[in-house]
């Protein structure tokens, strides 16, 4: 009986936590809408926009952006870099019951990603936060902390990141190649920028149904500025 009784007030306690924090995620989320997405735009260095966005609590606590868009680099398109019918961004919650905003995971549903390389080799990803990150290296150049790397800070950036069935085009205008894959399923797991970690991805390759599945571990990233160098091992049907 006593058994029970704990179990119960663990059940509330943790009831009344998600509440506070959802009511912490609704109000954070109705006051500073606006801010958050220009504050958004600042850091990426790409315009945005989103028709919704709403506190969510059982598909995860956090938040949904419904017909999320990000623009291109005008350098290589007008068109969108990505657009998905939502996306969530799930939160930790013992910070926001501190008032305090943690990402935990981000998740895309049916995202269309525009990839492409330019005639110099450049990607169109690669300026996605680019002032931001030359002011955090000369913060970290004047205080003679170690930079972290291209590979290392994209790394960092997908291990947050869920895909579901998504659509990536890649476009290489230095090699002439066009590529479409569709029905992607992404998950990454236990990332770390010192350590092999876990992804797993299914995809349509030239097919009207998923015909690539991909079990792998990727890494470590540190040390390669290089992507094609990063340690791939797994296995792919």
């Amino acid at each position: 009986m006593r058994k029970w009784i704990i179990s119960g007030i663990v059940v509330l306690v943790v009831a009344v936590a998600a509440l506070a924090a959802l009511l912490n995620v609704n109000y954070f989320v109705a006051r500073n809408r606006d801010y958050l997405i220009a504050q958004a735009e600042q850091a990426l260095g790409r315009q945005i926009s989103v028709s919704d966005v709403h506190a969510t609590i059982f598909s995860g606590l956090g938040v949904r952006l419904t017909n999320f868009a990000m623009s291109d680099d005008p350098a290589f398109s007008s068109e969108h870099f990505i657009r998905a019918r939502d996306l969530q961004m799930n939160l930790k919650m013992w910070p926001l019951l501190r008032k305090e905003v943690e990402v935990k995971r981000i998740v895309l549903h049916e995202p269309v990603i525009h990839i492409i390389r330019n005639s110099r080799g450049d990607y169109n990803f690669s300026s996605i936060g680019k002032s931001q990150r030359e002011k955090k290296e000369a913060g970290e150049k004047k205080s003679r902390e170690p930079r972290r790397d291209q590979a290392d800070q994209l790394g960092f950036l997908v291990s947050l990141i869920d895909i579901s069935d998504g659509y990536i085009r890649y476009i290489d205008r230095k090699d002439g190649g066009d590529l479409e894959v569709r029905q992607i399923d992404l998950k990454v797991a236990d990332f770390h920028p010192d350590q092999p970690f876990s992804i797993n991805l299914a995809a349509a390759l030239y097919a009207a149904k998923q015909n690539v599945v991909l079990t792998s571990k990727v890494g470590p990233l540190s040390g390669h500025e290089d992507f094609s160098q990063v340690p791939l091992a797994g296995e792919l049907d």
